[in-house]
């Protein structure tokens, strides 16, 4: 389990929900949670702050 699959699981929404709070679209997500774009720790960083989940729970 990658580190946006942990944010979609702890959030306990799905990627269509968290895609307007962090400021992005499902597809995205998606392109993220299957590898086939990098997220930056910085992106990864305001997503679990925007979602209030501790970035040390994500790896």
């Amino acid at each position: 389990m990658n580190e946006i699959e942990k944010l979609i699981m702890l959030s306990k929404r799905t990627a269509k929900d968290i895609a307007p709070i962090v400021g992005t679209t499902a597809t995205r997500i998606s392109e993220y949670k299957t590898g086939k774009r990098a997220i930056t720790v910085r992106k990864l960083r305001e997503w679990a702050q925007a979602l209030n989940i501790p970035m040390r729970d994500l790896f």
